[in-house]
C-alpha cells in the first residue's frame, strides 16, 4: 500500500514535470511565432518600398523617353537631340540601378 502511494507521488511528480516542459515548449513556440509575424510584416513593409521605387524608375524612364521623343520632333531628329535624348535615357537607366540596388538593400535588411 506504501509502495502503491509512493509509485503514485512518483507519477505525480514525473506528470507534473511533463506538464511545465509543455508550457515552456508552447511558450517557445509562441514567441517563434510572434516573430516571424514580425518578420512578415517587415518583408512586406520592404516589398512595399520596393514596388514604390520601382514605380519610380518606371515614371523616370517614360519621362525619359517622353523627353527624348520631345527632343527628337522639335530638332527634326538632329544629331544633337538623339545625343541629348540618349543621355536622359543613360541618366534614366542609372537611376534605376539606383532604386533596384536602394530597393534590393532594404530586402535584405527585411529578410536579416
Amino acid at each position: 500500500s506504501q509502495a502503491a502511494a509512493s509509485a503514485a507521488v512518483a507519477e505525480a511528480a514525473r506528470l507534473g514535470a511533463a506538464a511545465d516542459e509543455a508550457e515552456v515548449e508552447a511558450d517557445e513556440e509562441e514567441e517563434a511565432e510572434a516573430a516571424a509575424v514580425a518578420a512578415l510584416a517587415v518583408a512586406e513593409a520592404a516589398q512595399a518600398e520596393a514596388r514604390a521605387a520601382r514605380d519610380e524608375v518606371v515614371a523616370a524612364l517614360e519621362k525619359a523617353r517622353a523627353a527624348l521623343e520631345e527632343a527628337k520632333a522639335k530638332l527634326g531628329g538632329a544629331d544633337s537631340a538623339v545625343e541629348g535624348g540618349e543621355t536622359a535615357l543613360e541618366e534614366a537607366k542609372a537611376a534605376t540601378k539606383l532604386r533596384r540596388a536602394a530597393a534590393a538593400a532594404a530586402m535584405a535588411r527585411a529578410a536579416a
